[in-house]
């Protein structure tokens, strides 16, 4: 019980250590605040990606801290922490690795994403935790319900087995990177006890549970091929990321991923010394959970056979999370890609290092798996602080929180349907998407938001007409997300200007910079600022970092 306990528990332990200099703030000014007022309107879909259980992981971050950004580090951190206690559960209960390499496999599931800056960022890396997550539970559900069947539990294993669909189905809706990683669940029913399919018959079994399995897989992901087929007619946000399925393409994109998830571990950061402690936790962790016995010859020889086998496990499981995200162009980088892949590349690692400790006499063989383990704990908090500081000098919440508390100090409140229209010098709002909905946020539904020299034309569309201003949202979002066309005359409409030094100010005459005022159009921003009661909702700007 000790031993199961530290298994389970040693993720988490190790992932906070790892995770403390993280901040919640770590803001990259692109889909935050969106993303925080569409979950706390209790809206998780995405309808223009066809994705309408995107943001339904991301969605207990705002549960668990109303009106603030702690909670969804929280959440992001609990995902990590629960898939590194399942992957090293499994590690040890299918496929019957020694205690120290599935510690080690689950906490570098936890903490093993060396290069990936959206880790840190927690209100848009929380979907990517959980996503992986969710495959894990997937997995264990459907290994769970492989192993009934082939004892004779036949409705146990395919309730279990539907159960695991069912959530493989919702992962996919959600996000369709993980369709990839999903396809290579049964591949974990089949390296766990080889044994097991010794017999036609059963090999027979765990065939057709698979071939179910892929189908449903490709029914869940039906929806999605079809709309971007029929892309032409409405924004595709998959084929907009530039698709390029050549296979010599795609296997080098790959071969940049696999290259960035190995080669830290060869290359710190130069921090180490910070990362001391966090290495040390993951010692006293494996000492206190004790080694196993040496066993004889044979038994040493079929350690390595497993441990060779789930290497290759864990490799094919990397490959597959990559092979989506490689589809496209644009994502070249680790970023999001190391999240998902974590499971298949921590099996990967501990497992090698679980392999070069076998050939070590057997007294040296648990000194060995410390220093290797400890070693990668070392690199990956090490990793982890130089990203943060990273992070510290790029992160937007700093002048985007500064700009929402200026703008809140000019105009405590706003006239129903008045347009703020921000001419940002300081260049604190790369798209005005994201500031709309900071301003729906934080002013309710009946004030818009509009960033002149941001990207005016994603999502919300906005024309300046002789009759005023027209926002038109895209069709597939005015119903989903309360988002209905507005028409603003110029008498409803404030400029502010966010000036470089950071200071606002509400502009008493139309600027140049704009569209030149209609004959017979009149300009009034004091009339549309009026005095009103503070949402809660502001409360989120109280954090400064």
């Amino acid at each position: 019980m000790r031993r199961r306990a530290i298994l389970l528990l040693a993720p988490a332990a190790v992932l906070a250590a790892v995770f403390a200099p993280v901040r919640p703030t770590n803001f990259a000014g692109l889909d935050e605040w969106l993303t925080i007022d569409l979950v706390t309107r209790g809206l998780f879909g995405f309808p223009y990606a066809s994705r309408p259980l995107d943001l339904l992981l991301t969605m207990p971050g705002a549960w668990l801290a109303p009106n603030d950004v702690w909670g969804y580090l929280a959440i992001h951190e609990l995902y990590l922490a629960a898939g590194g206690a399942l992957a090293g559960w499994m590690a040890w209960r299918w496929l019957r690795l020694p205690l120290a390499v599935c510690l080690m496999s689950g906490v570098l599931t936890a903490v093993w994403a060396p290069l990936d800056s959206v880790r840190l960022n927690a209100i848009i890396g929380s979907r990517y935790s959980g996503t992986a997550l969710g495959v894990l539970l997937a997995a264990a559900l459907f290994v769970a319900g492989w192993r009934r069947w082939r004892a004779g539990r036949p409705r146990t294993g395919w309730a279990l087995a539907a159960t695991a669909a069912a959530l493989a189905v919702a992962l996919v809706l959600g996000l369709e990177a993980a369709l990839t990683l999903l396809a290579g669940v049964p591949l974990i029913a089949w390296a766990s006890r080889p044994r097991d399919l010794a017999t036609p018959a059963t090999r027979r079994k765990l065939l057709v549970l698979s071939a179910c399995w892929l189908a449903v897989l490709a029914a869940a992901a039906a929806p999605l091929a079809l709309a971007m087929l029929r892309h032409g007619q409405a924004f595709q946000y998959q084929d907009a990321m530039g698709l390029d399925p050549h296979p010599l393409h795609v296997a080098l994109r790959i071969g940049h991923q696999l290259d960035a998830a190995v080669r830290p571990a060869f290359a710190p950061r130069g921090m180490l010394l910070e990362a001391a402690w966090p290495a040390a936790l993951f010692v006293v962790l494996l000492i206190a959970m004790g080694g196993g016995r040496e066993g004889t010859p044979a038994r040493r020889r079929a350690r390595r056979v497993r441990l060779a086998r789930a290497a290759a496990l864990g490799a094919a499981l990397a490959l597959l999370s990559w092979s989506t995200l490689s589809l496209s162009s644009r994502i070249a980088g680790p970023a999001r890609g190391q999240m998902l892949s974590a499971p298949g590349t921590a099996l990967l690692l501990a497992s090698l290092v679980g392999l070069v400790a076998s050939f070590v006499p057997a007294r040296a063989a648990t000194l060995a798996l410390a220093l290797g383990g400890a070693w990668m704990v070392a690199v990956a908090a090490d990793h982890t602080a130089a990203l943060q500081r990273e992070w510290d000098h790029r992160s937007r919440w700093t002048p985007q929180r500064a700009s929402l508390v200026a703008l809140i100090e000019r105009a405590p409140a706003f006239s129903p349907n008045t347009l703020v229209v921000v001419l940002d010098d300081a260049r604190s709002w790369h798209a005005s998407f994201d500031f709309r909905h900071a301003v729906r946020l934080l002013y309710g539904p009946h004030v818009v938001g509009f960033v002149w020299n941001a990207y005016p034309t994603v999502l919300y569309p906005t024309r300046f007409e002789d009759g005023g201003v027209d926002s038109e949202p895209w069709p597939s979002l005015r119903g989903p997300w309360q988002q209905p066309p507005t028409h603003h005359r110029y008498d409803e409409v404030v400029v502010v200007r966010w000036r470089s030094d950071r200071s606002l100010a509400v502009l008493g005459g139309w600027p140049a910079t704009l569209p030149a005022l209609p004959p017979g159009a009149v300009y009034a921003p004091q009339r549309r600022i009026i005095a009103g009661p503070a949402p809660v909702s502001r409360r989120i700007l109280d954090r400064e970092r």
